[in-house]
């Protein structure tokens, strides 16, 4: 098993609980004043807002915070990110703050990860992401009380601290895990491959289920808790229609399941 410095290792389940199914889409909008290269990552507030990452050109990435009410998404504020943030691979809302994970300005670049006041928008710290260099930080979420990262290019998903020091790290069962969400006491990554699916974890790194879907081979821009009330997941796609779809899950799988989970799959994922 690959080691990793100063890291402890989660543990790894040795057998999974598999379920069959596809994930129900209940529901799907556009939010309003988005750009071509919208919507992109997402977060949740643990409330009732939503955040959304719009693309509008380079180094000029905007933050959209909606609300939801089954129907039609309205705006209820904005911010524009700090202008050396490239472009938005992904959101995360923590208490008080926005990460972004922004786009590698080159091959040997590391990606960054942004620390941003989540009224204002103003920059309160950066750190690199814990891959190496030419690799992306394409999922973020925060759950558990600390930043979970996944990569497009990486099998390794990371724990880190509100300062971007690794504290633990599994891998999943493949690579190219583009997204990831916190929601019903469990994270979930997106795997665009070999497979396409929606891995579900516990806060240890232990795979307790997999569930594959489909979103009509558009994008994916990233991935957040749905609507409390329902226990459902959002994932935003930034091709085609540019919709927020809104998932249930057919199946379940592990022990304890409270939600409905989004699962992402049978998508093609592409990541600048």
């Amino acid at each position: 098993m690959k080691s990793h410095p100063l890291i402890v290792l989660f543990a790894l389940a040795a057998a999974v609980a598999a379920f069959a199914g596809d994930a129900v889409v209940i529901s799907s909008f556009a939010v309003p004043g988005l750009s071509v290269n919208g919507p992109r990552g997402l977060g949740f507030d643990g409330v009732s807002t939503f955040a959304v990452a719009d693309d509008r050109n380079l180094n000029q990435v905007r933050v959209l915070k909606f609300t939801y009410n089954g129907t039609a998404a309205s705006v209820v504020s904005s911010f524009n990110c700090p202008t050396n943030i490239r472009w938005a691979l992904d959101l995360a809302w923590a208490p008080g703050y926005v990460y972004v994970a922004d786009d590698l300005a080159n091959a040997t670049s590391r990606g960054r990860i942004f620390k941003l006041d989540a009224g204002t928008g103003s920059c309160l710290a950066s750190f690199v992401g814990p891959y190496g260099s030419g690799v992306h930080v394409n999922g973020l979420a925060w759950f558990d009380g600390a930043l979970f990262t996944s990569s497009y290019e990486s099998a390794w998903v990371y724990r880190l601290n509100a300062a971007g020091v690794p504290l633990a790290s599994f891998a999943a069962p493949h690579a190219s895990n583009t997204g990831l969400a916190a929601a019903g006491g469990w994270l979930w990554a997106v795997s665009t491959r070999p497979e396409y699916e929606f891995l579900q974890y516990s806060g240890g790194g232990v795979l307790a289920g997999r569930l594959n879907f489909n979103v009509n081979n558009n994008y994916v821009g990233g991935a957040c808790a749905g609507r409390p009330a329902l226990g459902t997941v959002f994932v935003s796609t930034y091709t085609g229609s540019q919709l927020i779809y809104e998932y249930a899950a057919s199946g379940q799988g592990g022990e304890g399941i409270g939600i409905a989970p989004s699962s992402f799959g049978r998508i093609k994922t592409l990541f600048r």
